[in-house]
């Protein structure tokens, strides 16, 4: 390869692959330029080449190029060219001035047919100038009637190695084959090559597979009966190694309960926290980066304890307590009701100044008393029933009665009121 460094204004920097070929008579092949500019600033530049006589054609003619960016640049050998040596001169051109300079250079050997031997032998290769790791390559085909049907051979080589090859019948001059690049392919220049075994008519173009960084991160979640699993996996399908960073967020109550493998990064972010993972992932490899778990359990228990004291603390049984039991007699024409009140002290300390009261209705009056007879007072609705019981020591119960007698005797099932207590302690 000749790259000439003439100390030109612009910063634009090529190089020609290969930039010296050996083929046979009716033999075409193929040669690439990859520009790059180096300028902080769009470049166009036009493609000059000069050669006697010109068997080469060139595509594109002209580039637009932004900084920091590479484009390519075809040239294309005829079959048609006689035996003989042919040297190239191609330059890059802005408003007319030469950026950069290089050469090419090809020799045909063998001699010319003779009339009525047939016309030459031709198989040209093109495809796209880059392709990505995992993407297909189209590599199109076109070969002179003579060489109809043949079987070919497409093989994308690197460094001298055989990274992918494709074989099928060529039945016609121009054809269409399909290659897949290798996921996770090294960046670089490769050679595509075609030809037909057995024979040596061959040709061959170059394609830039570019660096690739791209990971790819899947989160699963597995719910559980009170929490839930989640497993992060990367995968690089992209050519380069690649450094990340795996992040979530889990609430403020999240936090205690946890549990995560490798040990994370953890920082408060208002009312939640942010989780982090790094990892380090080779081009092609898949792998877990980290798991967590928050199990809700703990949580669980505490509220059942939670709910189980206040239920005791409402459930709790007042200091003195009241019951009423009453029973329904009948005789002849008469009727009336025994009542009996229990009155307990269900404390731990003695309680002062108990009063119990209950209600009669006004179909209703107190016949018999006993222990206890109760204060009588008339109101509202009925008589009501007082009795003062003064102390009561800790755990102390007692029991008092009466009966009571309906002026128009029992009529279904009548419901008296409840009683009440009062104290001081």
């Amino acid at each position: 390869m000749l790259v000439l460094s003439l100390g030109f204004a612009l910063d634009v920097s090529g190089s020609i692959i290969p930039n010296s070929a050996t083929v046979h008579y009716g033999n075409g092949t193929s040669f690439q330029l990859v520009v790059t500019n180096n300028e902080p600033e769009t470049v166009d530049l036009q493609v000059a080449l000069t050669g006697i006589p010109t068997w080469m054609r060139i595509f594109p003619s002209r580039l637009s190029l932004p900084y920091g960016q590479t484009g390519t640049v075809n040239f294309y050998f005829s079959n048609a060219a006689t035996p003989d040596s042919y040297i190239y001169r191609v330059q890059l051109l802005s408003n007319h001035t030469s950026v950069w300079e290089g050469s090419i250079v090809v020799n045909v050997l063998g001699k010319k047919p003779v009339e009525g031997e047939g016309g030459p032998k031709f198989l040209r290769i093109t495809a796209q100038p880059e392709v990505n790791p995992g993407e297909t390559i189209i590599a199109s085909l076109e070969a002179s009637e003579n060489l109809v049907p043949s079987d070919v051979e497409i093989i994308l080589i690197k460094d001298g190695k055989e990274v992918a090859k494709v074989s099928g019948s060529l039945d016609k001059t121009s054809k269409s084959f399909t290659m897949s690049v290798p996921e996770s392919q090294d960046a670089g220049v490769y050679t595509l090559r075609v030809h037909v075994p057995g024979k040596e008519i061959t040709n061959e173009t170059s394609i830039t597979i570019p660096v690739l960084e791209k990971v790819e991160v899947q989160s699963d979640v597995e719910r559980k009966l009170l929490g839930r699993k989640v497993t992060f996996t990367a995968r690089n399908i992209g050519n380069v190694p690649e450094e990340g960073e795996v992040t979530t967020e889990i609430g403020i109550l999240d936090r205690p309960l946890l549990e995560a493998s490798p040990a994370p990064e953890i920082t408060k972010k208002g009312l939640s926290y942010v989780v982090s993972w790094g990892y380090t992932i080779a081009p092609g490899e898949e792998k877990v980066v980290a798991t967590y778990e928050v199990d809700y359990i703990p949580y669980s228990i505490i509220l059942v304890l939670l709910l189980i004291a206040v239920i005791l603390v409402f459930q709790k049984p007042e200091p003195m307590e009241v019951r009423k039991k009453m029973e329904y007699v009948r005789e002849g024409d008469d009727a009336w009701i025994k009542v009996r009140l229990h009155i307990a002290n269900n404390s731990d300390e003695p309680i002062e100044n108990v009063i119990v009261k209950d209600l009669l209705p006004e179909i209703a009056s107190v016949s018999k008393a006993f222990i206890v007879k109760p204060k009588i007072k008339r109101q509202a609705g009925g008589k009501l029933l007082v009795w003062e019981l003064g102390r009561f020591s800790p755990g102390e119960e007692r029991i008092l009665g009466y009966e009571a007698k309906l002026k128009f005797g029992i009529i279904g099932k009548l419901e008296l009121p409840k009683p009440t207590v009062s104290w001081n302690r």
